[in-house]
């Protein structure tokens, strides 16, 4: 998967665009944004582009209009339906992109009833990511990119033992989270290699030239894992440890 991007620009323009909407605030996430109202996610922005969150009732009204779903993992995994982008009309009349990001927060309150019922059916409360273990998110991956991925786990978890181990499966991914500090870092499979993403790691120190990504995006770096010899466990080390004084 790709890191996300998006521009101080973009962000605010579509902050702007959305202020007729109260309380819409957007969150750091993975180098692009979480669009959030009423502390659910409706929105995301990602290479400078705005998708809403859809279910089938409102899916249709985008694709009829030729929207695209949201696709974070070009040539890889499916598109994702659960987002699609916002049509370039809907985004640049203020009155009608209130009323799609109002259908788009009912649609998140909707699936947030349903996983709320979900839990009542089970009788004990989930946790973000929980039941999806690490094991399932390096299921699809190539015998040597999940034997890559576990070295690298190894090797966060012996560097920052407090880190909070999480599976994201809608990035297909695992995250690191510090009860203080918050989202570390992530590691992220690919097709032939492996992603160790840090969210804010254009500010953090380098001096062993490990961090890519410097000319993609503004906020998110990461090291390439490509054989057990990238994984150099002492500057790695120093890096994750960096990265939680700095705060993320």
């Amino acid at each position: 998967m790709r890191p996300l991007s998006v521009s101080a620009e973009w962000r605010d323009y579509v902050l702007e665009q959305l202020s007729g909407l109260r309380g819409v605030t957007a969150r750091s996430m993975f180098g692009g944004a979480g669009l959030y109202h009423g502390g659910m996610i409706f929105g995301l922005i990602d290479n400078d582009q705005l998708f809403f969150k859809v279910d089938d009732a409102t899916r249709p009204m985008y694709q009829e209009r030729g929207a695209k779903p949201w696709d974070p993992a070009p040539g890889y995994y499916k598109p994702s339906m659960g987002y699609f982008e916002v049509p370039a009309d809907v985004l640049e009349d203020r009155d009608m992109l209130v009323q799609w990001a109002r259908e788009a927060t009912l649609v998140a309150q909707r699936k947030g009833a349903k996983r709320g019922a979900a839990r009542d059916r089970m009788a004990k409360p989930a946790k973000a990511g929980a039941g999806v273990t690490p094991a399932e998110i390096l299921k699809p991956f190539t015998p040597g990119v999940r034997k890559l991925a576990n070295a690298l786990r190894a090797l966060v978890k012996t560097a920052a033992p407090g880190l909070k181990e999480t599976g994201y499966p809608g990035w297909k991914a695992i995250g690191y989270r510090d009860p203080d500090a918050g989202y570390i870092c992530g590691v992220f499979p690919q097709k032939d290699c492996v992603r160790l993403i840090f969210e804010h790691g254009a500010r953090l120190d380098d001096p062993d030239g490990l961090l890519e990504g410097g000319g993609r995006t503004r906020q998110v770096r990461y090291v390439t894992i490509r054989a057990p010899k990238d994984i150099r466990a002492r500057p790695l080390t120093a890096l994750i440890r960096r990265a939680i004084r700095s705060g993320g």
